[in-house]
Parts: C-alpha cells; sequence; structure tokens
C-alpha cells in the first residue's frame, strides 16, 4: 500500500512517491495549496450535486471535485470548451468556491474527465485518477506532476481527510466498460474518445471524535464480471473495507444494477447507512435547465436497501446540497447556488 501526504507544494512520502508515476507521461505526484494537517477533526462534510457523478465537497478547509464534466457540447467531438469552463466558474461563485484543492476522477471517459486538466488549471486543483485520466488532463496542457496516478491500495491524505483508492469494474465490462488505457497524450479532440481506463472509487475518511465517512462511485456492474484487466473486484472491495466499520453514505450509481443479488453484493461489503443515488440524469444533461425526471428507486434497490438498513435519500434537484456528519446524512440548504441559475 502507497500513501501520499500533500503538504503546500511538497509531496511528503510514507513509501515512494515516484511509485506512483504512470508510463507515457502520465506520472508524478505534486501538491495543492491550502491543505491541512491529517490531525484535524472535521465535524462535517457538504455535497453539493452538479449533475451525472459530478459534486462539489467541501470540508474543514479544503475543497474537492468529484469528477470535472461541465463542458457538453452535443457532438461530443472536442475536449474542455470556454462555455464548459466558464459554467463552472458560474457554480463555484455562486458556491463561494476561490479554489480547488483536488479533482478526484472515477474513470475517463468524457462525461467524468473531460474538463479535469482545465478545471485543474483555473483552480490550482491536483488531480488525482488512473493513467489515462492524467494523460487527458495533459492534453489540456496541465503539467504532468500535476495529476497523481492511484490504484487498489493507495491511500492519499486530503487536507484533513483521508482518500483510499478502489479499482471497481465499470457498467458493461464486455463492451464499453472493458478495460484499455491511454498510452501517449490525446490531442483534446481525441480526449473526448479516451476509454474507461481503470476505474477508481474512492472511500474518503474524515477524522474527529466522531469519525465518519464517504465511498464515491462512479460507475458499476455485478462485480464478478470480468473486463479483461485480471483485477479481482470482489477482492479488491473486501480489502478496502475490511478495516472499516460502515461507511456513512455511499453515492453511487444503484439504478445500473437491476438483481437484488448484484446489489447485495455491494451492499453487504460497504454497509452504507445512506445511499445518494448518482448517473441516473443522462449522459449530458444541461444542469441550467434542471433535473428533468427524478431518481426512481427499483423494487430490488428499496428491498435490499430495507435488507441491509440503509437509507436512499436522492437529489431531487440540481445543486441539491447534502451534509454529511457522524450524524449520518441530512438535506442542506441548495438554495443560494438554484436561485443563482434561476432554478
Amino acid at each position: 500500500m502507497r500513501t501520499w501526504y500533500f503538504v503546500g507544494a511538497l509531496c511528503v512520502l510514507a513509501a515512494s512517491c515516484s511509485d506512483s508515476g504512470g508510463t507515457g507521461g502520465a506520472g508524478g505526484s505534486g501538491g495543492a495549496g491550502g491543505v491541512g494537517g491529517s490531525g484535524a477533526e472535521v465535524a462535517r462534510a457538504e455535497l453539493t450535486f452538479m449533475g451525472v457523478t459530478q459534486w462539489l465537497l467541501q470540508y474543514g478547509e479544503t475543497t474537492v471535485l468529484l469528477d470535472a464534466y461541465f463542458s457538453r457540447p452535443a457532438d461530443r467531438t472536442g475536449g474542455s470548451t470556454e462555455e464548459g469552463l466558464d459554467l463552472m466558474q458560474r457554480v463555484l461563485d455562486a458556491a463561494g468556491v476561490e479554489s480547488v484543492d483536488f479533482i478526484l476522477v472515477g474513470h475517463s471517459h468524457f462525461d467524468h474527465a473531460i474538463d479535469c486538466g482545465s478545471a485543474a488549471m483555473l483552480t490550482g486543483a491536483q488531480v488525482i485518477g488512473s493513467k489515462t485520466t492524467c494523460l487527458i488532463a495533459q492534453s489540456a496542457g496541465l503539467p504532468e506532476d500535476r495529476c497523481t496516478v492511484v490504484g487498489t491500495g493507495d491511500e492519499l491524505r486530503l487536507g484533513e481527510a483521508t482518500m483510499r483508492a478502489v479499482r471497481t469494474i465499470h457498467f458493461l465490462p464486455e463492451s464499453i466498460g472493458a478495460f484499455a488505457e491511454l498510452e501517449e497524450v490525446p490531442t483534446p479532440e481525441d480526449s473526448w474518445a479516451a476509454p474507461a481506463g481503470g476505474p477508481v472509487s474512492y472511500l474518503i475518511s474524515f477524522p474527529g471524535d466522531e469519525p465518519f465517512s464517504m465511498f464515491y462511485t462512479n460507475s458499476i456492474s455485478p462485480i464478478g464480471g470480468d473486463d479483461g484487466s485480471g483485477e479481482d473486484y470482489v477482492a479488491n472491495l473486501e480489502t478496502a473495507f475490511s478495516d472499516v466499520d460502515g461507511t456513512t453514505v455511499w453515492l453511487g450509481p444503484v439504478g445500473f444494477l437491476s438483481e437484488e443479488g448484484d446489489l447485495t453484493a455491494y451492499f453487504s461489503r460497504i454497509q452504507p447507512e445512506f445511499v445518494v443515488p448518482q448517473h441516473f440524469d443522462g449522459l449530458a444533461p444541461d444542469i441550467e435547465a434542471g433535473l428533468t425526471a427524478p431518481f426512481v428507486p427499483t423494487a430490488a434497490l428499496t428491498q435490499v436497501a430495507a435488507d441491509e438498513g440503509s437509507t436512499i435519500v436522492a437529489s431531487e434537484q440540481y445543486f441539491d446540497v447534502f451534509i454529511v456528519s457522524p450524524d449520518g446524512v441530512v438535506r442542506g440548504d441548495g438554495t443560494p447556488v438554484q436561485r443563482a441559475f434561476g432554478l
């Protein structure tokens, strides 16, 4: 297991920082500003939903983007757009965010990673993800050392919190989710067609007298599937949660699984108190137009959540806010941002 600690622009190693570097120019570890110490207590974390699997996560002195997907041209033939980055800045301004410390990308398809490099350059963030994600970030001009490659077992300190990376399986592993990686920096135009690159989920733990945690998964398939990567996804998940006594909240695309057995395989290992669904609003929603359809849990999901003692809390509108704390998950006040966008 490799562990990195980011303090200012310095990567202080618990193992070997050079291990994080990927091949094909994808590598490296680097720093991000505004990073606090691991001993700081965090009373709560605030999540703001920005569509698909994209969230603004704020806690203590730290701000994190989960995925970076603001640029959504209909023909999907380019990289980041000025319109998309302007939308990102408007969201951050409305939320009162002046800078972003980290951008965690779950996998490298366009609807998760397309703006990671450009967003990092504008906000000062350090990108974290797969080798393919880091190559996409470089295609936008982000320096190589501003993206950190992670895989199962790697841990980073993200300000006051700790993140554990877990390789997980993509939806439809025999087709769009089949394992493939980029080997060189693509052009911005080609970055739209990048493969998934080895999906990474993130277990984020918040310290304190009453610690709490969240698990972020931006694609999912039956856990025993084969995507050609050679990864043992059952073992990955079991190892990641072997020393975790339940998870406060799971942000997951749970609507992608229709069978009770497939859902139970995840719920029984993650043991979430709360589940916040994501990736139920299409590939390219217009967040300024509002959420067009609510999340409707299937009978299988409702049954498994009840059997496992989990509560499902779904977004009702873009920019809905969820407050996560040792007490669980409650809805926060998203109206300031929603009003700024006429929602």
